[in-house]
């Protein structure tokens, strides 16, 4: 191969161990070659940002749910020392195509009738949309500097209420909130995920690899019924 994109997620308890022998296991058939290795993370190692807008450079605090991340993101970019041009990629909420956490608010919408967003209505998504996060990857593959670290978002974060009430308009449903301690009994670790406030920036990935995301504006796919 040319290169290496790690993009397996399962969230399951085994995942920490699973994802990290793996890993290991392709920078050891990788060590020397120069050839890149990109391992997808996410933007919940940053944990909740609030008002401040979220770097590469940003201390993490990751949600519970991916506690281990931030270990294994060092295990890859510390495989550049060893002659692999190893990359972090850390995505927004990925939207687009019919998949993804956006889509399931359109899913609930058409299918239940009601749209649940977990928390008190206020939490605000970074996103990326498919095709753009795609492009990144391309870019990174083709240029990116070993032990690389990039965000990948589209623009401003967006709140995750509105996003719910138009997918609820487009299907005659409605929205509810609801309360982040019961979500929890239901969903577990996820629902912290489900309810984090995030705002990030992606501009080093546009800096430093000319990456300029064009994709679908996610209210335009949203009204979609």
């Amino acid at each position: 191969s040319d290169g290496v994109i790690y993009a397996a997620a399962t969230y399951t308890p085994d995942e920490p161990a699973v994802a990290r022998a793996a890993v290991e296991a392709i920078l050891k058939g990788l060590e020397g070659s120069g050839k890149p290795f990109i391992y997808t993370s996410g933007i919940w190692v940053h944990g909740p940002s609030g008002e401040r807008i979220a770097t590469e450079d940003s201390p993490l605090n990751p949600l519970a749910l991916v506690a281990w991340r931030p270990a294994v993101e060092q295990i890859v970019l510390s495989a550049a020392a060893r002659g692999v041009r190893s990359i972090v990629i850390r995505p927004a909420v990925v939207y687009g195509r019919g998949a993804g956490m956006v889509a399931d608010l359109a899913k609930q919408a058409r299918e239940k009738g009601v749209v649940k967003v977990v928390g008190d209505g206020t939490s605000r998504w970074p996103l990326v949309h498919a095709d753009d996060l795609a492009d990144l990857y391309v870019r990174a593959l083709e240029k990116a500097p070993a032990g690389s670290v990039y965000l990948a978002a589209s623009g401003p974060s967006v709140n995750v209420r509105a996003m719910a009430e138009l997918a609820a308009k487009a299907s005659k449903a409605r929205v509810e909130l609801w309360p982040l301690d019961e979500a929890r009994k239901k969903l577990g670790p996820f629902a912290d995920a489900l309810a984090v406030d995030q705002q990030v920036s992606a501009a080093r990935a546009k800096r430093e690899l000319g990456w300029a995301p064009k994709g679908p504006d996610v209210f335009a796919e949203l009204e979609k019924p």
